[in-house]
């Protein structure tokens, strides 16, 4: 119920104004009754003890006959309604109301007797006729014990007093006060409620729904931007962001069409170059044939023992460009994902026969470094080639010609290997390394990059739990470490 900002700003709203508005008008009405309560308590106390006095100089007299008329003398003071005297067993006595006479207390004044102990007396406020009452028992001391024979209470005596004119208007001013107290917080409530609803909800609930119709893909939306307050301001900041949004997508669609462009050529350049090699690996089957049968040749024909040597390096550059043409046709086909125990350092070495020609053309110097001789891993061998010839390639791009590409391969600890991939070239600054596995981010032209390389090797390295990081210096060089665990 109260998550949205618009039911916490009301519930706040009244819970602030309501302790604001009737916590002090509480302890004002509170100091007031208080006060008025104590004036009516001693005028009750006070004629009280005249009661008691008269009464008790009237009997010590002998003059019962007179209590009639001390009780009259004393309601005619200030604000006493009445007085009345009662015995023990609630049958009144006396009272300056002569209908009260003989009828009982509980009768005329329910409740004046309730709690009412001989060694106590009780004052109390009657809300309903708007009296205060003082009720008191008259003991049988021992001077009056000559005449009554009452064990401990002779009578009880009971004052009933009007509130004051003061008072009167008190009670009315609070009843007015509690009023125009509801209307004041109905008023500033539906106030609040106004003036954040027009100023606060609306203007963010267009910002809402504004960001619902981008997440929809509608970036033609607009705000208006007319207010010159701070929802102004956040309009303008929103429409820019959309705007530049809108920029943003053209350019991403149009860099992916050129990448979807590019990744179909290479595509197609693949399927070509497999053919290729398939067509070249069935001449270079005859050409090995025949290299072989010339060999044999040789050991029976002197006259061919003068080409021993030229059929050996024929053989042997014919096996080479064979393994060229095989590795090429590995990894131009489509396979599934296979985990078997892989020998770390052979991939290696078909990388290097791989990259062999490209870097012997460009006078590129690409070696191993490691005395490690047989390197068993836990991965996919197509794919961690994959890897070494992704970051070997994006080297001899950057080293150009006459450059160094140095694969060394080391062993951390037990069961972990550093694999590290170093060149001499441009290198990559340093704000771009941290985007430099995003899918489509490159620092090549676009007649050489994809962005896409180095993407795949960073999910391939997740995919094997490889750690792969990248340290670079602009004019020195790149290195590209993997942590491999082996087995």
């Amino acid at each position: 119920m109260f998550t949205t900002i618009k039911n916490k700003f009301i519930l706040f709203a009244i819970l602030l104004i309501g302790i604001t508005i009737t916590i002090p008008q509480f302890l004002l009405i509170s100091q007031f009754e208080k006060n008025f309560y104590q004036r009516s308590e001693l005028l009750l106390t006070t004629t009280m003890r005249t009661l008691k006095y008269g009464l008790t100089s009237a009997m010590m007299r002998g003059e019962q006959k007179n209590i009639q008329s001390i009780i009259d003398t004393l309601s005619t003071y200030a604000n006493i309604n009445r007085i009345r005297i009662y015995n023990p067993s609630g049958k009144i006595d006396y009272s300056t109301v002569p209908s009260d006479v003989n009828k009982n207390i509980a009768e005329v004044a329910p409740h004046h007797m309730d709690d009412l102990l001989p060694d106590n007396k009780i004052t109390r406020f009657d809300d309903e006729n708007k009296l205060y009452s003082l009720a008191e028992p008259l003991l049988n001391e021992e001077l009056c014990r000559t005449c009554h024979k009452e064990k401990d209470v002779i009578a009880y005596l009971d004052i009933d007093s009007d509130l004051t004119e003061a008072e009167n208007l008190f009670q009315a001013g609070v009843d007015k006060m509690l009023y125009t107290t509801i209307i004041v917080l109905i008023v500033l409530i539906l106030g609040f409620y106004l003036i954040f609803n027009i100023f606060i909800n609306n203007p963010l609930q267009k910002i809402v729904s504004g960001l619902n119709e981008i997440q929809a893909g509608n970036l033609d939306i607009k705000l208006k931007e007319s207010r010159k307050d701070e929802m102004g301001a956040v309009n303008r900041h929103f429409n820019d962001m959309v705007s530049k949004l809108k920029s943003s997508k053209v350019q991403i669609e149009e860099l992916h069409f050129e990448q979807l462009q590019r990744a179909d050529r290479l595509k197609t350049l693949g399927e070509l170059t497999s053919q290729m090699a398939h067509e070249i690996n069935n001449h270079i089957g005859v050409i090995m044939t025949r290299a072989d049968y010339l060999q044999l040749e040789s050991g029976r024909e002197p006259m061919l023992n003068k080409y021993i040597s030229d059929f050996e390096v024929i053989f042997k550059q014919t096996e080479k460009l064979s393994s060229i043409t095989h590795n090429i046709l590995k990894h131009s086909k489509k396979s599934h994902k296979k985990f078997i125990i892989v020998d770390l350092c052979n991939s290696i070495d078909n990388i290097l026969l791989m990259v062999q020609p490209t870097c012997k053309k460009s006078n590129i110097n690409c070696f191993k470094n490691t005395d490690l001789k047989e390197v068993l891993i836990y991965a996919d061998p197509l794919q961690i080639e994959q890897v070494l010839i992704n970051l070997v390639s994006n080297s001899i791009d950057a080293v150009g010609e006459n450059g160094q590409i140095e694969i060394s391969l080391k062993k951390q600890d037990e069961d972990e290997l550093k694999l590290s991939v170093e060149d001499n070239g441009c290198g990559i600054d340093q704000e771009k390394i941290e985007h430099i596995f995003s899918p489509f981010f490159t620092t090549k032209s676009a007649e050489k990059g994809t962005g896409l390389g180095l993407y795949i090797t960073k999910n391939i390295c997740d995919n094997h739990n490889i750690d792969i990081s990248c340290i670079s210096k602009v004019g020195v060089g790149t290195n590209f470490t993997l942590k491999i665990k082996s087995i």
